[in-house]
């Protein structure tokens, strides 16, 4: 039976896939936010942790590795809601007038 794909096993299963796609694994990242992923972390050239737990980001600020994080942007307020849908809303009519000029050109019609 194969390892599961969790901790170690991840590791297993990257290596595995990296021999049989020919991926050099040094020359590759992975990114994740949970020491849970260590083994992972260890075999990449490139480990980029994300909103790591907190061991993690200690683990990271030992070996060096940059850390990255990101917060919501919160909810949108009544002014971008409108303004995304108003730019979504304008692609129907932009798009139904295209396409009879379009399709008459198309036709050999006037340009």
């Amino acid at each position: 039976m194969s390892p599961t794909c969790y901790g170690e096993g991840k590791a297993t299963a990257a290596r595995a896939f990296g021999a049989a796609h020919d991926i050099a694994l040094e020359r590759s990242y992975f990114y994740t936010d949970s020491d849970e992923d260590l083994p992972l972390l260890e075999i990449v050239g490139h480990p980029r942790p994300i909103n790591p737990s907190s061991r993690l980001a200690e683990i990271a600020a030992k070996r060096g590795w940059p850390v990255r994080r990101f917060r919501s942007r919160g909810t949108p307020s009544a002014l971008e809601i409108l303004r995304t849908a108003l730019a979504i809303g304008s692609l129907a009519p932009a798009f139904a007038l295209g396409v009879p000029r379009r399709c008459s050109a198309a036709a050999g019609g006037a340009r």
